[in-house]
């Protein structure tokens, strides 16, 4: 019986008796060390704060309220009809007819700042003309001042006593859409691959996984991720006779809006910025005329993170806290974030590596879209109801076992062995998009 002889005094210098080579004492560390943050993308950032919601339609639609209060603008050079002691005027507005919000009664403030009582109101060829009294009566047609291109302002509105009920108003629905994508993508092992297997402990446990299979999943989900942040949309070509997308077979293809499209097509959008003082008061007054709430996150990679960090340090010390943590499901949740207040309203900065990824959006000759920056509402949204929803979230098909992301075994070497081949193939599919409420109170910037 062959034994192992120790030729030295130390343990690391076991030989086999037989000399067929040493035995091999390495310590292996059996965590599998992450150096690509790969798995911290976008789609974490939704499921962490568990802002997804199933569909069981791949289009899914949405109705907001519009503006209740509309201004007008003044399209004719105002006719004069009296002078003084209290001006009169006429004028046509540029809304045709059906589209014009103002009636008998509204009170009207000019850019002089006199205000004047709409008395008459006529129509003609779509052509919507009013005509405006003074309030005041020693203000006279010259002081109201009106002039052709100029705005005027619905503030309020006065009836006669006794009078009888006023023109009625009509609101509508603005309605909007989006859609899933069917994300896919699988990975294949041959028998000899297969034994190529990393030992590792997870949770306290050792489990044996695949290398290729643990290296696809986390691409598959970066494709999501992707998508969800950058895809534009498509026609709904799943419904359509003619789709403008199809693959080599012949198969229909769509996609998502992504966060981006939503922000540059329906929110406030600025580019060439640097942030100071300056963009940030710029961005309250854009904040304040749409009306958001008044905190938000920052997504933004590390040109965003030096931009405000250069601006941290010249301003004033109780504008900062670098103690802002997460709140989920009342766990206190560590991102390394920070915050800023600053006119009235609070910015919590979230350092986003898929930002900053060296093969997809920050390399040279890119897009530059390493150098935007995200401004997401935080909180929810609320419906006319009173209801509250997730003003952000991931819009899901569910899979048969009724999860996000549906996993397939195939190949003779699968648990199901199926197939003549020796091969172990994994297939990985999702139908998935993203979905905004009012997104009108994001905002998109560009650095300069």
């Amino acid at each position: 019986m062959e034994s192992n002889t120790v030729t030295k005094k130390y343990v690391s210098a076991l030989t086999l008796a037989n000399s067929a080579g040493s035995i091999d004492f390495r310590q292996i560390y059996r965590k599998v060390l992450n150096v690509t943050n790969e798995e911290f993308s976008f789609l974490d950032v939704l499921e962490l704060q568990n802002k997804k919601e199933r569909t069981d339609s791949p289009y899914y639609h949405s109705g907001a309220n519009v503006e209740i209060r509309q201004i007008e603008t003044i399209n004719s050079v105002p006719t004069v009809v009296t002078a003084s002691p209290q001006g009169v005027i006429s004028f046509d507005i540029l809304n045709t007819s059906g589209n014009e919000k103002i009636r008998i009664g509204d009170i009207v403030m000019f850019a002089s700042q006199y205000t004047g009582l709409v008395t008459n109101k006529t129509v003609a060829s779509n052509v919507v003309t009013l005509t405006v009294k003074a309030v005041v009566s020693t203000v006279t047609a010259a002081n109201l001042a009106a002039a052709n291109t100029q705005k005027i302002a619905v503030i309020t509105n006065a009836s006669g006593e006794g009078s009888g009920s006023r023109e009625n108003l009509r609101w509508g629905l603005t309605t909007k859409y989006n859609q899933v994508t069917k994300f896919k993508d699988n990975y294949t092992i041959s028998d000899v691959e297969k034994a190529n297997r990393i030992e590792f402990e997870y949770n306290g446990q050792p489990r044996y996984i695949n290398k290729t299979e643990m290296e696809a999943l986390m691409n598959f989900r970066g494709q999501i991720s992707f998508g969800l942040l950058f895809e534009e949309m498509s026609a709904p070509n799943w419904q359509a006779s003619s789709p403008t997308l199809v693959d080599s077979a012949g198969n229909p293809i769509q996609t998502t809006k992504g966060l981006r499209q939503y922000c540059k097509t329906e929110g406030i959008n600025l580019t060439g910025v640097t942030i100071n003082a300056t963009h940030y008061a710029t961005l309250a007054r854009q904040f304040a005329a749409a009306r958001t709430p008044s905190e938000f996150q920052i997504y933004q990679g590390v040109e965003g993170a030096i931009a405000h960090d250069n601006y941290a340090s010249t301003i004033a010390a109780n504008l900062l806290s670098t103690q802002a943590q997460l709140m989920v499901d009342g766990k206190e949740i560590s991102l390394g974030l920070k915050k800023i207040e600053q006119y009235g309203y609070t910015y919590t900065l979230m350092r986003m590596p898929m930002l900053d990824h060296k093969g997809v959006t920050n390399f040279t000759g890119g897009a530059g879209l390493h150098k935007e920056i995200y401004y997401i509402p935080a909180g929810k949204i609320k419906t006319v109801d009173g209801t509250l929803v997730d003003r952000i979230r991931c819009r899901y098909m569910p899979m048969e076992d009724g999860g996000m992301i549906f996993e397939t075994e195939h190949g003779r070497l699968s648990p199901n062995r199926n197939g003549e081949e020796d091969v172990f193939k994994k297939v990985y599919s999702a139908n998935m998009g993203l979905e905004i409420f009012g997104a009108e109170h994001f905002a998109l910037i560009a650095l300069s």
